[in-house]
């Protein structure tokens, strides 16, 4: 019957699995496979954002935990709305952001002075 597999055949597939041949031919055809899908499905992202370090030496770590921060509070935002808590979340929200701004549009030269 269709589907129905006997003791016989799982023993002839365990044996042709053993020998070396098939060892072989698995481990040939395992690293071909592998090597087209790395080829073709690039694993590593590459990476396009704006928000380079490099790119923008004013920012330093304490403005990038403020910018942090204030991401935490516009989800926090956002997730609120339609609560009671809304009004509150946007104001901390709202005054974080205009502060962070002033920082950031600040030179950073008139900034070590206060620092």
């Amino acid at each position: 019957e269709y589907g129905a597999t006997s003791n016989n055949t799982v023993a002839n597939i365990g044996t042709i699995i053993c020998q070396p041949e098939f060892s072989h031919m698995f481990s040939q055809y395992y690293s071909n496979l592998s090597t087209l899908f790395h080829k073709h499905f690039v694993l590593t992202k590459h990476l396009t954002s704006k928000r380079n370090r490099h790119d923008k030496p004013w920012i330093t770590v304490a403005l990038a935990k403020c910018c942090h921060k204030k991401s935490t509070l516009y989800k926090r935002w956002r997730s609120s709305r339609g609560r009671r808590s809304e009004t509150e979340a946007y104001d901390a929200y709202h005054t974080y952001r205009s502060i962070l701004r002033d920082l950031i549009t600040t030179p950073y030269s008139a900034l070590i002075p206060l620092l």
